[in-house]
């Protein structure tokens, strides 16, 4: 997974849980207000190895309780299943920020339950 960004510590994207957000590059829309435009036209120049994230999760075990998984759009990234399973298995809870477009890998993760704790569909 090609992680193009980290906020390590946020108490406002995942109400209730002291999270990370993760930033995945790509987006199916180009909305002239987003937050995020670098995410969607490619100029985001961070990248972050999935092993140094996992790396980081580890070291953090404790003290955060969930990972939020956001964008550009991250459902776009074939991978995303296998991701999230991994954030899972390493015991935190996921959150998923979507525009909810991919009906297909939405209700792929959805009815998986064991993946996702919440899904966030941006209108």
């Amino acid at each position: 997974m090609k992680i193009q960004g980290l906020e390590k510590l946020s108490l406002v994207d995942f109400d209730g849980y002291a999270a990370a957000t993760v930033f995945l590059a790509g987006c199916n829309l180009r909305c002239p207000f987003c937050q995020n435009a670098a995410l969607v036209d490619g100029s985001a120049v961070e990248c972050i190895d999935e092993a140094d994230f996992f790396a980081f999760l580890e070291k953090r075990r404790g003290l955060l309780d969930a990972v939020c998984i956001s964008g550009g759009e991250p459902t776009l990234r074939p991978e995303l299943p296998d991701f999230c399973r991994k954030i899972k298995e390493s015991g935190y809870l996921v959150k998923l920020d979507t525009n909810g477009t991919n009906q297909k890998m939405l209700n792929m993760l959805i009815d998986d339950t064991s993946l996702l704790a919440q899904v966030y569909k941006q209108n």
